[in-house]
């Protein structure tokens, strides 16, 4: 055999035997709350609730959204734990919505490498004074790992309150967690067109004169993605966006980027 058509032979052994990229995929969205359909918010201080994946999640993110009122939002968060396993800060976490009259703050934490099946998510509180409620998702990926592409936060006052993710040109599944002024459920909320308000259509946190709000991205893709909703007028509002993805090669096994210093504070 040639040396050009054993090199050739070389190559395509080599492509056999390199596994395949396989894409991130949404497996499932919860909420804690008091009350189901996750619709009032929960206590002040420490919770927690079971997280009962659809398939076996590769990794989860999990959310806290306080309602701070008229008063200073100030860091009440000291981590959060999947399955008993300490979850990481994402960088811009917290997100403190200091404006006018109603703030409130969003704690942002991800996991790689979490444990099938049931497990419980944990809040840890060092500070009680706001009402909270929590989200978390998970997603399967059949790759050795995955990580935050993006995180995005926002605030101000806006009826169209938004974000753009970067996804880099990587397939990735993106997600926001939102804090508005606005009174009122969250069918006040409008989700930006291929988004699914989450975990019901209209299963927002309704603290009274604000809400939580939480959207999936319908569309699993390597475009550039603006999060966000509408509403009838111009609240306080805050807004904390993530893309993740399956782990560049060179990436895997060690802490995201995004993460602040991997684990939690």
């Amino acid at each position: 055999m040639s040396p050009r058509r054993s090199l050739v032979l070389l190559a395509c052994l080599w492509l056999l035997a390199s596994p395949a990229q396989a894409d991130v995929t949404f497996d499932s969205f919860s909420c804690y709350n008091a009350a189901s359909p996750c619709t009032t918010p929960g206590p002040t201080g420490d919770f927690s609730w079971t997280v009962t994946p659809v398939g076996t999640p590769r990794a989860a993110q999990c959310f806290v959204v306080a309602d701070v009122g008229a008063g200073t939002p100030g860091d009440e968060v000291v981590g959060i734990t999947y399955g008993g396993a300490a979850m990481g800060e994402m960088a811009g976490s917290p997100l403190l919505v200091d404006q006018a009259t109603d703030n409130g703050s969003i704690y942002g934490y991800f996991l790689d490498n979490v444990a099938a099946g049931a497990q419980t998510v944990a809040v840890d509180v060092d500070a009680t004074g706001s009402e909270k409620t929590a989200f978390c998702a998970t997603m399967t990926s059949a790759g050795p790992a995955l990580e935050l592409v993006d995180v995005d936060t926002a605030q101000g006052n806006s009826a169209t309150p938004a974000v753009t993710l970067s996804l880099g040109s990587r397939t990735s599944f993106a997600l926001v967690v939102g804090f508005s002024g606005q009174a009122g459920q969250a069918p006040n909320l409008a989700p930006n067109a291929n988004w699914t308000e989450q975990p019901t259509t209209d299963g927002g946190v309704d603290f009274g004169p604000a809400n939580s709000f939480a959207a999936i991205y319908d569309v699993i893709g390597t475009t550039d993605v603006v999060a966000g909703y509408a509403n009838g007028s111009t609240p306080d509002y805050g807004l904390m966006a993530t893309a993740v993805a399956e782990a560049a090669a060179a990436a895997t096994g060690q802490p995201s980027a995004l993460l602040l210093g991997g684990v939690s504070r």
